[in-house]
This record gives structure tokens, C-alpha cells and sequence, in this order.
């Protein structure tokens, strides 16, 4: 049986390790699809290029998800000199669902999905103050803790904390540490894993495992918002586990990325029969916060014949004080 992590990792070294999960789970669902088994033994099966493609077209509506099994096929055979046809054509394929991607989100118009799931952030937050007054009411003491109790209270923060700092699923695998723990740790743990850095006056996070690490490097932010700090330290402070900012509650292990997707449409589909992820969610809050204000930073980039990065590095001025 062929290690799809262990070649996925030697053509792309600087991998993240949720992505390379990512492209290896997306592979053996397409292959169970195709031939009723997750067990690959080989990549013959990806030579007839063809076959593969016209599968995906029948056999899944989103052109979305056929653009992230092909990413996976592309990462997988990308320094095999025998499947090369079959790499090019999959390239080819997704790029252009790239570009209709990237047309459709520069058009700034709802698709029809997002459409059906789309909920205001003046409900979210009338949901989160929903369950601040359920929280107030808990005896949250030793003893009469139950996990409907913490589940409550790690929903609360959770949906609190996307709202105001809408990350992807980072938080999913983030460790909890304090300053001098985490000024102990290697140099190889913090260059590619996430931290949340809690002290008695301050909270800091350490992102360097996401998506788009290589582009952007690690980055670090501090946690301000007063309400997301008061849900998060009720949190820790109730958790069965506070090593990790968020856990499954049966097992008390760290959410995976997966579980926390899982997480998320629970929620909202529970209290708005909507399915909404940590994308979707991220685009309300943007959309809402700064919605109008990107467009018409829009509309005079395309006035002044520019572009928004040249219009935001160039003549976007401070006045000196």
C-alpha cells in the first residue's frame, strides 16, 4: 500500500501536516468512490487522466470540492515523470476552477449556497447573548459540572472568539501555555505549531500552522476584546482539559481540524437550521463589518486606475502628529 502522507511530505517538505491530512483523506474518499476501497496500492489508477476527471464531474456538484481532490492528485504525482500527462491535464482542469472561483468572489455577489446558509451578525449575536444569560445561570462548581454545562461554555467562546477574531480552524489544534512555557520551547515547535499564550494580564496568539503559513509567515496577535477574554478564562478554568483551547468533550482530547468543522455546523444548525463553517462565518463578519467600505475602495481603485494594493501602499497617507 502506497504512504500518500510520507510522499505527499517529500514533494512538498514544507507541508503542514493538516493539509497533508487534508490532501490524504480527499484521496482515499475519491478512491473508495471509484473502487469501493480507501486501501491504495498504487497510483496507476491516476494515468487514465480522463476517466478521473469525468468521475469527478459526475459524481460531485461542487465545483469546489473537485478543485480540492484535484489539488490533491497535483500534490501527490507532481515529481512522478510517469504521470505527467495526467498531472498537466489536472492542472489545466484546476486552474480553471480557480479562475471561475476567483471570478465569482471578485464579482462580491452571494452564491447560492452561501445564500441558503447566510445568518446576520446581529442574530449571532443575539444568539451569543442568548447563551451568556443560559451561562450566568449555571452552577459551574465542582461536582454539578455536566458536559451539556461545558459544552455551553466552550460554544460560547468559540462562536465569541470567530466573531471578533474570524481565524479558519486554527484554534482546533492550538496548545495552551503560559509566557514562560512558551519562551522554553524549540525552535522547531514554534515554527510549526499554534500556541495560545495566557498570563494573568494578557493573552497573545502564536499562529504557524494555517493554510497560508508559506506566504505569510507565523504570525502573532494579542487578544483584546474583553468579552472573548472573560469567555475564554471561564473556559480554561472549567475545561476537563486546558492544555488545548478547544477539546471534544467525550473524549476530552484536542478537536482536530475536522472535528471543529463538524463543531461549527453543529451549532448553527442547531440554533438556526443553517450550515454555516468557519469560512462562511468569516466572510459575514467581514462582509458586514467592512463590507462597504471594501467596495467603494474598490470602485476608486478601478477610478484611479490602480490597483487596492497599490492604492493602499502608495496614497493611503497618515497625517504626521
Amino acid at each position: 500500500m502506497i504512504n500518500l502522507e510520507g510522499k505527499i511530505k517529500a514533494n512538498r517538505p514544507n507541508i503542514v501536516s493538516s493539509s497533508v491530512n487534508t490532501y490524504s483523506e480527499n484521496l482515499r474518499k475519491l478512491h473508495q468512490k471509484m473502487f469501493k476501497t480507501k486501501d491504495i496500492e498504487s497510483l496507476e489508477f491516476v494515468e487514465d487522466y480522463s476517466k478521473i476527471i469525468k468521475f469527478l464531474e459526475k459524481h460531485y456538484k461542487s465545483y469546489l470540492t473537485i478543485r480540492n481532490i484535484l489539488n490533491a492528485l497535483i500534490v501527490v504525482i507532481e515529481k512522478d515523470k510517469e504521470l505527467q500527462d495526467s498531472l498537466v491535464s489536472f492542472q489545466n482542469y484546476r486552474d480553471e476552477l480557480n479562475n471561475k472561483y476567483q471570478k465569482a468572489e471578485e464579482n462580491g455577489v452571494m452564491t447560492d449556497k452561501e445564500t441558503a446558509n447566510w445568518v446576520s451578525l446581529d442574530d449571532i449575536n443575539e444568539f451569543i447573548t442568548k447563551m451568556v444569560k443560559q451561562v450566568n445561570n449555571l452552577k459551574l462548581t465542582p461536582g454539578s459540572i455536566n458536559i451539556a454545562n461545558l459544552d455551553l461554555v466552550q460554544t460560547l467562546f468559540l462562536v465569541k472568539f470567530h466573531t471578533v477574531y474570524p481565524l479558519r480552524n486554527e484554534l482546533a489544534d492550538t496548545q495552551v501555555c503560559s509566557k514562560r512555557a512558551f519562551n522554553l520551547l524549540s525552535e522547531e515547535d514554534r515554527c510549526n505549531n499554534n500556541y495560545m499564550i495566557v498570563s494573568a494580564n494578557k493573552v497573545v496568539m502564536h499562529i504557524a500552522k494555517y493554510k497560508t503559513k508559506g506566504k505569510y509567515g507565523t504570525k502573532m496577535f494579542t487578544v483584546t476584546d474583553k468579552n472573548v477574554l472573560k469567555y475564554l478564562r471561564l473556559w480554561l478554568k472549567v475545561s476537563p482539559n486546558p492544555e488545548y483551547v478547544l477539546i471534544n468533550l467525550k473524549t476530552e482530547q484536542p478537536l482536530t481540524r475536522l472535528q471543529l468543522t463538524q463543531y461549527f455546523i453543529r451549532i448553527f444548525k442547531d440554533e438556526f437550521d443553517k450550515k454555516i463553517s468557519s469560512t462562511l462565518l468569516r466572510k459575514i463578519v467581514v462582509s458586514t463589518k467592512h463590507g462597504k467600505a471594501i467596495r467603494e475602495l474598490d470602485n476608486l481603485a478601478f477610478v484611479m486606475c490602480h490597483s487596492r494594493g497599490m492604492q493602499a501602499s502608495v496614497y493611503n497617507k497618515e497625517l504626521a502628529t
